[in-house]
């Protein structure tokens, strides 16, 4: 995209001067950044999960250097938990509710798969087997984590994702396990 589309994207008047993006333009910019995000996020499943990053050229997973703790300009970046699916919750929820029924059926499916995915690798948190998954159990993974990294990409990603998942912040057609019938209620 060049700097003019970026400017064009602007939707606010200028005097008697309005926005030169039209709506054609919006639905192409969306579907091409609807593309963008699921080749990204379907070469990361394929190939680096359950790990945190995908390397875009190679295709392999970037890796903690378990050999050497020093090498901290790439240990203290990656947690160990799957950040780029923790990550990639928030943006498969609002996709999920996508005004395009195809758009929202594949990201609603995306959502669905990317939690069961990480309760299968970390459980559920709670006690007895169900509580542990193949890595850990819940997030208590011995890393040494950057502050800015988990806080914005991991623990916001799980908190929005909790949130859509309980039904607080809406995806069209998705019913959680754990709620009512009615819309917007919740148990917990």
């Amino acid at each position: 995209m060049t700097d003019g589309q970026i400017k064009d994207l602007r939707l606010e008047k200028r005097g008697s001067q309005s926005a030169r993006c039209n709506t054609a333009d919006l639905k192409s910019y969306r579907q091409e950044a609807e593309h963008l995000f699921y080749h990204g996020y379907d070469n990361y499943m394929k190939h680096a999960f359950p790990e945190d990053e995908l390397r875009p050229l190679s295709c392999k997973p970037l890796t903690r250097d378990r050999l050497d703790p020093s090498h901290i300009e790439l240990n203290d970046a990656l947690g160990n938990y799957s950040l780029s699916l923790v990550d990639s919750l928030t943006t498969l929820a609002i996709l999920a509710s996508s005004s395009s029924q195809p758009q929202r059926t594949k990201g609603l499916r995306h959502f669905q798969i990317g939690v069961a995915s990480l309760v299968e690798q970390y459980g559920d948190g709670s006690e007895g087997s169900a509580g542990q998954g193949l890595r850990a159990r819940g997030f208590d993974v011995d890393s040494k984590v950057q502050v800015f990294e988990t806080m914005i990409r991991g623990v916001g990603g799980l908190l929005s994702a909790h949130l859509f998942a309980m039904g607080e912040l809406p995806i069209t057609d998705y019913l959680p396990e754990n709620t009512a019938s009615t819309p917007g209620s919740t148990s917990i």
